[in-house]
């Protein structure tokens, strides 16, 4: 007994026309509000840096530096910067210390939503290292090698990968529901659908009414 699998281009129009193009039509609007949500819900991200090296060649320090600035005492100092200055009170922010591998050169990263928040969390975090790193840590011998830079948007947001993530599983859901209505249904919404699928001539349409 032979299986045979007759692809009847008609039909495969039909299909396209009436589910497939639906479902890319109603992913695509899918994607579009979740890349405007992910505009207008999420916060920008601004950073500054200054840059510093480890003049001992010591490169393995670099790391305890990067937990000073972690630290409760760091981070009061800090704090104590920040509410000085009212507009900036309150505000939330990131610092970090980033370097290469084996690499003396490391550099201070301070992050928050305001450009220029930004700049001065910075050049405060600098001043603080400088001053008060030698009297927690051993072997501090660092010079600076640039102040804060102009605060950037290191991590922009890439809205085509977002519509992307959101594309993908909306066209596979819209997909599925649309071939479970498809199956459920059961009905012939096509007229002339005997006609093209199974050449059965086109007779006319018969309307029953009930007394």
């Amino acid at each position: 007994m032979k299986t045979v699998i007759k692809w009847d281009l008609p039909l495969i129009k039909d299909i396209i026309i009436k589910y497939l193009l639906k479902v890319v039509i109603a992913s695509i609007v899918v994607a579009a509000v979740g890349v405007l949500a992910v505009t207008f819900l999420k916060s920008p991200e601004y950073s500054s840096n200054v840059q510093l090296s480890q003049n001992d060649n010591n490169a393995s320090q670099i790391s305890t530096y990067s937990q000073y600035v972690k630290t409760k005492n760091f981070r009061r100092m800090l704090d104590q910067k920040v509410s000085a200055q009212k507009k900036w009170k309150n505000k939330d922010y990131s610092i970090q210390v980033e370097s290469g591998d084996n690499s003396v050169f490391f550099t201070i990263v301070a992050t928050s939503s305001n450009a220029e928040f930004s700049q001065f969390l910075a050049n405060e975090t600098l001043e603080i290292f400088i001053k008060n790193a030698g009297k927690y840590i051993s072997g501090v011998n660092v010079s600076v090698l640039s102040k804060a830079s102009n605060a950037s948007q290191p991590n922009r947001v890439n809205y085509v990968k977002i519509a992307g993530l959101i594309f993908i599983p909306a066209f596979l859901l819209f997909g599925l529901i649309s071939v479970w209505r498809f199956i459920r249904s059961g009905r012939v919404e096509d007229a002339k659908f005997p006609e093209k699928v199974y050449q059965v001539p086109y007779l006319g349409e018969l309307e029953i009414k009930g007394k």
